[in-house]
């Protein structure tokens, strides 16, 4: 990896997923060389690593992705840390390996992975947004193990932007409900509870991952160069609706 390449590389973890494979396609039509990272083989992105982020070699990491800039001349500009694992249970069930695991890949894959790239993202004035959830403000029984990771990546995202200054710019996307055929096959065997999901929010709808992929993007570039250590909701007003009786 050369940080003086001219075309820009973007690393996009839980990139085989719906919103994953949407955020790939977003920066790819804006020109970025897109690097998946996923533990799961995909077609798409062309450029892809095999990787399971609660685990993997360093060196070995940073070899295929070294050798993936050099065949197209590319730096690391943006990381986009989208991987989640979402282990759901009564806290008086989860287990200390379903603790680890959501923490692994939750949050200390987001903070491996820009460890490993900082120095580059340092030198291109690089971008890292990471994707948490409504659940880091506003949750629900049976997620508080998901919950307390994504409040922790929402801590890491502002403490990192703060240490760093003006080196990097550090910004993370919470979002609601969002059309992904992970969030359809909890519903599969009552789709029109979806319908009733959507209305629970104030636009009467629920996301598409699309809609993400757009604000990544915007987050990415230069013409967000005054915004850091945000956190951006994307969640159709529901994190401001108050669902007192009337």
């Amino acid at each position: 990896m050369n940080p003086n390449d001219s075309r820009k590389a973007a690393i996009i973890t839980g990139s085989s997923g719906g919103i994953g494979q949407a955020i790939c396609r977003k920066f790819e039509e804006s020109g970025y060389l897109v690097i998946g990272i996923d533990q799961r083989t995909a077609e798409y992105p062309k450029e892809s690593i095999t990787l399971d982020l609660s685990d993997f070699d360093a060196a070995d990491f940073i070899d295929k992705l070294s050798s993936i800039c050099a065949r197209y001349s590319a730096g690391i500009h943006a990381v986009v840390n989208n991987a989640a694992l979402q282990r759901l249970g009564n806290f008086d069930d989860l287990t200390q390996a379903d603790w680890r695991d959501t923490f692994e890949i939750n949050v200390f894959a987001a903070v491996r992975i820009t460890q490993l790239v900082l120095q580059e993202l340092i030198s291109n004035e690089g971008s890292v947004i990471n994707i948490g959830s409504i659940h880091a403000k506003a949750t629900k029984a049976g997620f508080t193990a998901y919950a307390t990771s994504k409040a922790a990546l929402r801590g890491f995202t502002q403490a990192l932007a703060v240490e760093l200054g003006d080196s990097i710019r550090v910004n993370l996307i919470e979002p609601a409900a969002i059309n992904t055929p992970m969030l359809q096959s909890g519903f599969s065997e009552s789709p029109q509870s979806i319908e009733r999901l959507g209305s629970f929010h104030p636009m009467n709808r629920i996301g598409e991952p699309n809609e993400v992929a757009e604000l990544a993007l915007f987050l990415a570039e230069q013409k967000a160069g005054f915004i850091n250590g945000a956190t951006i909701a994307i969640d159709g007003a529901i994190g401001a609706r108050l669902h007192d009786p009337n």
